[in-house]
């Protein structure tokens, strides 16, 4: 299974519509036609059915999350100061070595980005 988190935004949600379209589901879809893992998606107030609830800032959202998925495609948490978007990524990677993913692929920023006084947190996760 594959999960997208922040599908509320704008990245998180092309990804997981694409994600969906290629799966052949209609949205959140936890088993997917044979031979697919399914996509679900996860926001900050995922409702349990439709989406799951992954909160940056509940850890505990995150274990409970992450069960059953293989792939995880985490949109970055964004605007805060480094500590906080260390703290939310690092609370992220934990739980998603916890549950068993298997792959994780992270957005972030470009090569060209680098060199942003943003860019610290993002190289460290």
């Amino acid at each position: 299974m594959i999960l997208v988190t922040g599908i509320s935004g704008a990245l998180g949600r092309l990804v997981f519509d694409r994600l969906s379209e290629a799966d052949g589901s209609e949205g959140s879809n936890p088993a997917g036609p044979v031979g697919m893992p399914g996509v679900v998606g996860g926001t900050r107030s995922g409702d349990g059915v439709a989406t799951r609830r992954i909160d940056f800032d509940a850890p505990d959202t995150l274990r409970e999350g992450f069960r059953g998925v293989d792939v995880l495609v985490v949109v970055s948490a964004g605007y805060a100061e480094d500590d906080i978007v260390l703290a939310r990524h690092g609370a992220v990677v934990d739980a998603a070595a916890e549950a068993g993913v298997r792959h994780v692929i992270y957005t972030s920023l470009a090569g060209s980005g680098d060199r942003l006084t943003i860019a610290l947190p993002h190289r460290w996760t």
